[in-house]
This record gives C-alpha cells, structure tokens and sequence, in this order.
C-alpha cells in the first residue's frame, strides 16, 4: 500500500510527464526532464519506475484497473471501454505522444498484451458466473478484437481524438465478432 507522501510524489511524477509530452516527443524526453519538471532525484524516480515507458505504462495500466474494478461486476463492456476512451480523450497529448511512439518498448504493444489480459480475465469471470469456460474460439474472439479496438484507439489518439468517445466504443462493440456479441449480449442485458 502506499502512502500519501509516494502517492504525491507518483502524481508529480505523472503529472510531469505529461506536461513534458504536450511539447516535446516521447523519443525526446529523457528521465533527467522529468526528474527537472518535477522537483526528484533520478533515484527517486527509478524507486517507482524503471525507465520513461514504464511510467506511462503503469499509468495507463492503473488507470484501466481502476476502471474495471469500478465497473467489471454490473457494466456493459462497452460501457468499460466508453470510460477508457473518455478518460483518454481527457488527457489527449499524453495518449497520443504514448500511442505515436512506435519503437522498443512502444505503448501500443504494452496495452495490445495488458488489455488482453483485461479483457480475458473480464470475460472469463463472467463465463464462470454461469459455469462457463472460455473456448479456443471465444479467445480468439477476445484476440482479435482487443487488436482490432486497440489499433482503431491508437489511430484515434494519433489524428486528434476528433470523434467522441462513446461513439468510437459503439462501433467498436458493433463491429465485434460473432461469438463476442453474443457473450456480451447474453451478460450484458
């Protein structure tokens, strides 16, 4: 658990990066900047995170829990995805800095395997609800999806956000295959 004082200190981390990420491009931002912008030793800032693209992907990562958690036992799952997009569309430089850098470490490839495991983990636990397991053909429903969703959000971060979030999670949920529209809508009536 942690304290006020790291939760503070996390926030100014957080927070300057992505103040760094509204002029200066993630390949640009060196760990030294964010220590500068937020008033740490680079110590401090390896005690949390061990490089720039952790920070953003622990960000991101808590940010999706914190949603689901919220959410996963009464929501629709476009509901779920509506609030990720919104809370995205809210801090619109900082995702689509993450999102335009596409080398080591990229952010797209982090979130393709971490919301895959979301996902996964959200549908099997409503698949055991009703004594369900997931099939080989509903995971790869799940794989397909969650990469089709994540490559459609990347290009949204990455041309400006233009469309509204609820809308792009509509259309994505429509767009779903077969056998996933048909676990949603048997759950999320």
């Amino acid at each position: 658990m942690t304290t006020e004082k790291e939760n503070a200190t996390l926030r100014a981390i957080n927070d300057a990066m992505e103040d760094l990420l509204r002029y200066k491009p993630l390949e640009s931002i060196r760990v030294s900047d964010i220590c500068a912008a937020c008033g740490i030793n680079r110590q401090l800032f390896y005690y949390y995170y061990r490089d720039k693209y952790d920070c953003i992907n622990s960000r991101y990562k808590n940010e999706a829990n914190r949603i689901f958690a919220e959410m996963a036992a009464n929501a629709s799952a476009e509901d779920m995805a509506f609030r990720m997009l919104d809370y995205m569309k809210q801090h619109k430089d900082y995702y689509a800095a993450a999102f335009h850098y596409g080398g080591q470490n990229s952010f797209f490839h982090y979130c393709l395997d971490y919301s895959y495991s979301l996902n996964s983990t959200v549908v099997s636990q409503r698949a055991a609800v009703d004594g369900q397991k997931v099939d080989a053909e509903l995971d790869f429903g799940i794989r397909f999806f969650n990469s089709a969703c994540l490559q459609t959000t990347s290009q949204w971060a990455c041309s400006g956000m233009a469309e509204e979030a609820k809308y792009l999670a509509k259309m994505m949920f429509r767009s779903a295959p077969a056998p996933l529209q048909a676990f949603y809508r048997e759950r999320d009536t």
